[in-house]
């Protein structure tokens, strides 16, 4: 889900996604790689760091789930019975 609405804002009308691939891909062919390999491997970088960036969400929704649920037992120990005397 996380990746999905991060890759819907990866497109050519998206200035800033365009010059990082353009700054990475100029970057590798410094290095001596072909252009048209650059490019490939600077869109690869872009999927990788979008994949990583989905990750991160999908972690936090998770802590922030496991919160809730911490809240709501929190709510409900003042509901507990006294454990009986022996």
């Amino acid at each position: 889900m996380h990746y999905s609405r991060l890759a819907d804002h990866l497109n050519n009308a998206n200035l800033a996604m365009s010059d990082f691939v353009q700054r990475s891909a100029a970057n590798l062919v410094a290095q001596g790689i072909s252009p048209d390999a650059a490019h490939t491997a600077a869109l690869k970088n872009l999927s990788a760091l979008t994949l990583r960036e989905a990750r991160t969400q999908a972690f936090s929704d998770a802590f922030y789930l496991i919160m809730i649920g911490f809240l709501i037992a929190a709510l409900l120990v003042p509901l507990m019975k006294k454990p009986l005397a022996h």
